[in-house]
């Protein structure tokens, strides 16, 4: 038999006898002669009998197999010829070379080590496999540094991103995998990410993987190794595989409290060698540790679901506008957007502040995190500090537990402050504390806590002549002005009335489940030519209500309300009372406008307390307080 003596590296002078017809040389545990160079491929070449002769083939690697320094893709040997694989040199010995010192295959291999422990289920083999042999020191290490960076990553991030990016860096490079990506959630809830762009993928089924194997280990909640398709009928049934080239495969659970919370997968493709079932333990360890920082996964699918469907709403609805106006607020949206600068957004009540506010946040390194929202106008002065800052327990008559505050809760997102002018003396001289030293104390107690919360505020008070009537502190005023975004009263908006209409009216149909409205030309005009003192909100509730009101889907004159030029008795004026703008004709109490309006939303919406309240546009809270007063509660 003929041997390979290493001349160089760490067993530099040291043979290895070729024993049977193929001698595979690589990077792999599984080969005869392991190279631990990182140009060398899992199996790099093989040396193998043909008659009498051997010959040496690569076997599809990288970096290639040098031969007396030409590539080769296939030649005989001889006595003496060079094989360099990366940094290594090989020589070919027909005898044992001289004052060199025998090694078996084994003992080739990389110095003997006990593994890390790990107790593995591989599903498809519903065995429990325990490795408890000798393995390589070097792959164990490699191993340990790997799930060390995934535990490392669970701990400073603050983000799942975070954990992911860790998470497939790691595995995608110390596998040898050509696709990692982590599925999150399940359902219409569940979203991909993958490790070669970070990105996610809100259709997980089109994903180019093998979903075969990961809804088996989700459904399991088992780990999950294929090393041949064929040898499955389920498997190679699989068309997914066959249209990906995928060889092998593994999947592992994210599991918390009992269930899987996502899927780790990973996969080779065209004719690369399969994973093994150390492989997998590293996959199910490294999943094991993710687990715990990924357990909010469906709230990380439903916030993504969110922040889209608020940029949906942001794009479609209120912030719809080709006017001069609003194309300079959507710019400086997206100015703000990336920094954490805080925001002081101005206009008349019913311009659509918070939703600028969410769109702040959705475009910021925030928008994965908790957004809050502050209305300062709606608390007494006594609950105001309590509700920023939290309470502890008996700091004062009725505090019967502690009380987290807003602020907390806010913690790594945006906190939105709407109606910053009503805030107390004493409130504003906490929130300076805060956005100052990102520090707070609960009311009743001494204990400092740290916050780390971007502040939006929004306004529709002078707060200049505010600060000059001493009615609000100066250097509050300069901590929330860093960046300003002042919106345009609807009257100042052009054309953009006609655009909003429209929307308004086909949104209103979809909600009702009716076919589209028609708005006759005349009442157009009327709509068009009216100057909106409740702004955006008053249009948005006026068309609500002329929706649920028409019988025939057609809008007329006649159907509007008196103040913007109908012969309706006040049917926009529940509108404007809402905005703030003018009752209607003045002949009837405000009160009773907004009870009449009320009423008859609830009634239409089946006596449905929630939708009644989302087509109001209104707390569920506020709307059981009204319909206490009416009697109706």
């Amino acid at each position: 038999m003929p041997f390979i003596e290493q001349r160089t590296g760490p067993r530099a002078g040291f043979f290895t006898e070729i024993r049977g017809d193929h001698f595979f040389i690589g990077r792999d545990v599984t080969v005869d002669l392991r190279i631990d160079d990182g140009r060398a491929s899992r199996r790099h070449c093989e040396i193998f009998r043909q008659g009498a002769a051997w010959r040496v083939r690569d076997l599809g690697s990288s970096n290639g197999t040098m031969v007396n320094g030409t590539r080769a893709g296939e030649q005989e040997l001889s006595d003496g010829d060079e094989i360099c694989i990366g940094a290594m040199v090989l020589v070919y010995r027909e005898t044992p070379p001289t004052g060199s010192r025998r090694l078996t295959p084994q003992s080739a291999q990389a110095p003997a080590a006990e593994p890390p422990r790990m107790d593995t289920l591989v599903a498809e083999r519903a065995t429990l496999i325990q490795p408890g042999g000798k393995g390589a020191s070097e792959r164990a290490m490699a191993d340990l540094r790997s799930l060390f960076a995934v535990a490392r990553a669970c701990t400073q991030a603050r983000t799942p991103e975070q954990v992911l990016a860790a998470l497939g860096r790691s595995l995608a490079e110390r596998l040898q995998a050509d696709r990692v990506f982590v599925f999150l959630g399940s359902g219409d809830k569940s979203v991909a990410w993958s490790a070669s762009d970070g990105s996610f993928a809100a259709d997980p089924d089109k994903v180019p993987a093998s979903h075969t194997v990961v809804e088996r280990a989700r459904a399991e909640n088992l780990s999950v190794l294929m090393t041949d398709p064929g040898s499955d009928p389920e498997l190679a049934a699989a068309r997914s595989i066959e249209i990906n080239r995928i060889c092998t495969a593994l999947a592992a659970p994210l599991s918390s409290g009992g269930r899987a919370v996502g899927v780790l997968y990973a996969d080779r493709l065209g004719r690369a060698v399969p994973f093994g079932p150390e492989d997998l333990e590293l996959a199910g360890a490294a999943a094991l540790l993710a687990a715990g920082a990924l357990s909010g996964a469906s709230e990380l699918a439903r916030a993504r679901a969110e922040i889209g469907r608020l940029s949906g709403e942001l794009g479609a609805g209120e912030m719809l506008g080709q006017s001069p106006a609003m194309k300079e607020v959507r710019r400086l949206i997206a100015q703000a957007g990336p920094t954490d600068a805080a925001v002081l957004v101005t206009g008349e009540s019913g311009t659509g502040k918070e939703l600028v506010a969410r769109a702040i946040h959705a475009a910021s390194r925030r928008a994965s995190e908790a957004f809050e929202v502050v209305n300062c106008a709606a608390l007494a002065e006594s609950l105001i500090e309590s509700e920023l800052f939290g309470h502890a327990k008996g700091a004062f008559t009725g505090a019967a537990g502690e009380r987290v505050g807003r602020f907390e809760l806010a913690d790594g997102g945006t906190l939105f402050l709407d109606e910053i002018g009503e805030l107390s003396a004493g409130a504003q001289a906490k929130l300076l504390r805060v956005l100052e030293q990102g520090e707070l104390s609960r009311v009743g107690e001494s204990q400092v806590r740290r916050v780390d919360v971007r502040v939006i505020a929004a306004t529709n008070r002078d707060l200049e002549a505010e600060v000059r009537d001493k009615k609000f502190r100066q250097d509050l005023y300069y901590r929330l002005n860093v960046l300003r975004i002042a919106l345009p009263p609807l009257a100042e908006r052009g054309g953009d009335v006609g655009l909003l209409l429209d929307h308004f009216l086909a949104a209103a149909a979809r909600r009702l489940g009716r076919p589209a409205l028609v708005l006759e030309p005349e009442a157009r005009e009327k709509l068009l030519a009216y100057l909106w003192p409740g702004n955006v909100r008053e249009l948005r509730n006026l068309v609500e209500r002329l929706a649920i009101l028409s019988a025939t889907g057609r809008i007329a004159t006649e159907d509007l309300p008196a103040e913007v030029g109908g012969g309706g008795q006040g049917g926009g004026a529940s509108p404007a009372a809402a905005s703030g703008g003018p009752a209607a004709g003045g002949a009837r109490k405000l009160d009773d406008l907004v009870r009449e309006h009320i009423l008859t939303v609830l009634a239409a919406s089946g006596g449905n307390k929630s939708k009644a309240a989302e087509t109001l546009g209104i707390d569920r809270s506020t709307l059981y307080a009204r319909l206490k007063e009416y009697g109706q509660g």
